[in-house]
């Protein structure tokens, strides 16, 4: 007798109630598998700009609220699994407490995601300690740093590592490739080939 291949890594999506509960009308399990139900929590309502009122809420709206930080987890890392994902999800909220809700075995939480607290910077595991080596040179418009941290730190987070003004110009030479790898702030995509550092890169700045 066949057997369908079981299902990718996924995460349960429910919608919580204002009391951060999880809602009646959100489904528990466990199911079949005896995996926990739901996995995650996502806070919504949303409502409108202009005050208008609620507009879309429940679960239609906390699951591709999670699935909007399985994306920007994705881009801050761009080689994690599908296992790895949807651990890194449940890692980065906030378990409920046997208190706020009887749920299978107490796994289920909420990504909390007003402020992205219980996310953090969405950066590689390490990240919070990296930092850049050197000082910006006040009398030249290029300076030069070492980047010391984990491996794949994105460059979109660079105002996390410096401080002062956002750099014209970056630069990196990758001994490998035998090439000038840089960012322009405001060029055009195929201008660019930096996009992240890795631990010890060498990287020249060009200021105003």
């Amino acid at each position: 007798r066949a057997h369908p291949p079981p299902p990718p890594p996924a995460a349960g999506v429910g919608a919580p109630t204002r009391g951060g509960v999880v809602a009646r009308f959100t489904a528990r399990g466990p199911p079949a598998s005896a995996r926990t139900k739901p996995d995650l929590l996502a806070p919504v309502v949303l409502t409108s700009s202009d005050d208008g009122g609620t507009v879309f809420g429940g679960t239609s709206a906390a699951a591709p609220l999670v699935a909007a930080v399985a994306a920007l987890l994705i881009e801050a890392q761009p080689d994690l699994s599908r296992e790895e994902l949807a651990a890194d999800l449940r890692a980065r909220a906030r378990p409920l407490t046997a208190g706020e809700e009887d749920v299978t075995d107490a796994t289920t939480a909420i990504v909390q995601l007003g402020g992205l607290e219980g996310l953090g910077p969405l950066l590689p595991p390490g990240g919070r300690e990296a930092a850049l080596r050197g000082e910006r040179d006040t009398e030249s418009r290029f300076s030069f740093f070492t980047y010391d941290g984990p491996d794949g730190y994105p460059l979109r987070f660079l105002h996390l590592l410096l401080e002062g003004p956002r750099p014209l110009a970056i630069f990196h030479y990758d001994a490998d490739g035998e090439r000038w790898l840089i960012h322009i702030n405001g060029a055009p995509d195929w201008v660019n080939s930096l996009d992240g550092f890795d631990d010890g890169d060498e990287i020249w700045m060009r200021f105003d």
